[in-house]
């Protein structure tokens, strides 16, 4: 839901004002795609790129919104707070906080690990430079869709200070500024933070007077500017974003009933609120109301359903000019990002009319007096829920050098990064849409309440990539492009009872099993006997790229190229009732053919770009479901051709 704000914006600045006549040309795009500044006009390859300006202008205030300006690229929710990012149709639907991006995402050429720690607050941006495509002979880290660079202010000796304040929509308060000077003669500073607090939310509940999703988001980056002379320059940056948003609450579509083993007679999981009351509000019945939809009450032991995530960067920025022809560059980073019991509502059934129910099966046949003893009047409660608990500490080092040799521009680089991700995942399985753990007749007395899914993966990543374009002759250019990746991942996981016993109980009840209360109820191969299960990934690649560049006029472009690129295989953190379900996926691979060009129209009043584009996949990764006792459960599984 977007919101209209009115801003007032204060600066003071210590530098000379400067009139500049409007005009008729378009500015030329300047970007740093291929690690040079160079005109978005003269690379062969699909560029989107937005100013500061242009981004402030669209209200984009972070990468999720991005995909309304920039063609070919979509965002979604996985639904448990992790973003996905799709480019050109290459996205990867996946909900574990390890899970591996197709489209890249860096700031200022420092790769951000994971999907999830992307969801800061951007702020003080100079661009945001889109590639699409197979990326990993100009960048460290590897993607197969493409790769957002954004590229930040960057400090300078003059002092200037400005400051924003906008008040919109929900009762929406947004702050920001910065304050940006010299340190010493040789050290600068740019200081920046940014808020955005709301206290109504824009969801409205069916069934009582409440309403969900309020914002929550601050963030801060200092960048620190050293000029070590004319052959050397160093860049610090620290940076810091907070997410204590409410999440969104999901909506009522259509029934889907599943009985337990997939057996249509046990009993459906209907809706579970209470659309009678005080609080009924008729007019939010209605499912075509993008604001209508349930979750549980606020007195619930869970609460609202919220975010609760923390993320710090340091990051280090070396340029050096060896000679007049070749630099060096060193990058290195780390990151920590902390998930603290995120809480998601999945139920999928908020906003249900009451006379819609399954099987002539309505909200009150369904909820036993377990449950009302438990969690008290239907609207307390929700169908599904699903908290988050994770860590992620990651650190990479790249190192390259570049230079120039007649009409050869080369770059070769070598890339370190180790990765250790700990997360659980708790589902609240009262009234779970998913299984209907508890609540077949059979196991009436045996109620499961929550489990828990833990899981552990360390990734080592180790590659080396050269790129080159070669102006072999008057307008042709022939760029080549070679990389060569491994990546090791060891998991450990499992699902787990809570400590209280129950879904062991429960499983053992039903499979004969051997589980313990506490411990892993996810069976070892080949037995029915729950324990820790512990895998590990190997992976090697060899990806490229080959183009060539046609200049048919000063004013047009065009291009043909053939790039394959990798996506590494990850592990999921699922409910796992048999030790296949925690398989991992392997490296998927894309081969990627293009034709385009780039045309300055009317003297350099209009601009057309065009490109058309086939990409062939081998071992696409895909969530897919697996046949158990307990019905179909959900794995990460390969498709060897799509």
């Amino acid at each position: 839901m977007r919101r209209n704000t009115l801003s007032l914006h204060v600066a003071l600045a210590l530098t000379a004002a400067v009139s500049t006549p409007a005009l008729a040309q378009l500015e030329e795009v300047v970007v740093t795609a291929q690690k040079r500044e160079q005109s978005a006009n003269d690379i062969g390859i699909a560029i989107s790129a937005l100013s500061g300006d242009a981004m402030r202008n669209l209200g984009i205030l972070d990468t999720a919104d991005l995909a309304v300006a920039i063609p070919g690229l979509t965002y979604a929710t996985s639904g448990l707070s992790v973003p996905i990012y799709t480019l050109r149709g290459v996205g990867f639907n996946e909900d574990s906080v390890q899970a591996q991006a197709t489209v890249g995402v860096y700031n200022d050429q420092v790769g951000v690990p994971y999907p999830i720690m992307t969801k800061g607050l951007m702020m003080d941006m100079e661009r945001v430079e889109v590639m699409k495509g197979p990326q990993g002979t100009l960048f460290g880290s590897n993607s197969t869709g493409g790769a957002i660079n954004y590229i930040a202010n960057k400090p300078s000796q003059e002092i200037e200070a400005s400051g924003t304040v906008g008040y919109g929509r929900f009762e929406t308060t947004e702050v920001s500024g910065y304050i940006n000077g010299g340190l010493t003669d040789a050290v600068s500073a740019r200081l920046v933070v940014r808020s955005i607090q709301s206290d109504e939310g824009w969801q409205k509940s069916v069934s009582r007077n409440d309403d969900l999703g309020q914002e929550d988001k601050t963030a801060a980056r200092l960048l620190v500017d050293i000029d070590g002379g004319d052959t050397l320059g160093v860049l610090l940056a620290a940076s810091w974003w907070q997410d204590k948003s409410e999440t969104q609450a999901p909506q009522y579509l259509s029934p889907n009933p599943q009985g337990l083993g997939g057996n249509p007679n046990a009993n459906p999981i209907t809706n579970a609120l209470q659309f009678e009351g005080p609080y009924a509000r008729e007019s939010l019945l209605d499912t075509d109301d993008n604001r209508a939809t349930d979750w549980w009450g606020g007195n619930n032991r869970l609460g609202k359903p919220k975010n609760d995530m923390e993320s710090y960067t340091f990051a280090a920025t070396v340029n050096w000019d060896i000679n007049d022809a070749v630099e060096l560059t060193s990058l290195s980073s780390y990151s920590k990002f902390d998930n603290n019991d995120t809480l998601n509502n999945l139920d999928g059934y908020g906003g249900m009319p009451l006379d819609n129910a399954v099987s002539g099966i309505t909200a009150q046949d369904t909820v036993g007096a377990l449950v009302r003893d438990q969690y008290g009047d239907f609207d307390t409660i929700g169908l599904s829920a699903f908290s988050n608990d994770a860590s992620i500490k990651a650190w990479s080092q790249e190192l390259r050098l570049s230079g120039e040799i007649d009409q050869i521009n080369w770059i070769l680089g070598a890339y370190y990064s180790h990765d250790n991700v700990d997360s659980t995942l708790t589902q609240y399985a009262e009234l779970t849409s998913n299984t209907n753990l508890g609540y077949a007749d059979s196991f009436a007395n045996v109620g499961v309440d929550s489990f828990d899914m833990p899981g552990e993966q360390k990734s080592d990543t180790w590659a080396i990539f050269g790129h080159t374009d070669w102006a072999f002759a008057d307008n042709w250019k022939l760029t080549l492009g070679l990389r060569y990746t491994e990546d090791d991942k060891d998991f450990k996981g499992c699902t787990q009872d809570n400590g209280d016993g129950d879904t062991s109980q429960y499983i053992n009840v039903l499979v004969s099993g051997d589980t313990v209360p506490g411990g892993c109820i996810t069976f070892l191969p080949g037995t029915n006997v729950g324990g820790l299960i512990k895998k590990t990934l190997d992976d090697d690649s060899t990806s490229g790229k080959v183009a060539l560049d046609w200049n048919v006029t000063d004013e047009v472009l065009t291009y043909v190229s053939y790039s394959r690129g990798y996506k590494s295989g990850s592990f999921p953190t699922t409910a796992a009732f048999t030790a296949d379900q925690l398989d991992p996926v392997i490296q998927e691979k894309v081969d990627a053919y293009e034709i385009g060009f780039k045309a300055s129209l009317a003297d350099g009043s209009a601009q057309l770009n065009g490109a058309v584009f086939y990409y062939d996949y081998t071992d696409k990764q895909l969530i897919s479901r697996v046949s158990t006792v307990l019905g179909a459960l959900p794995a990460l599984q390969n498709v060897p051709e799509s």
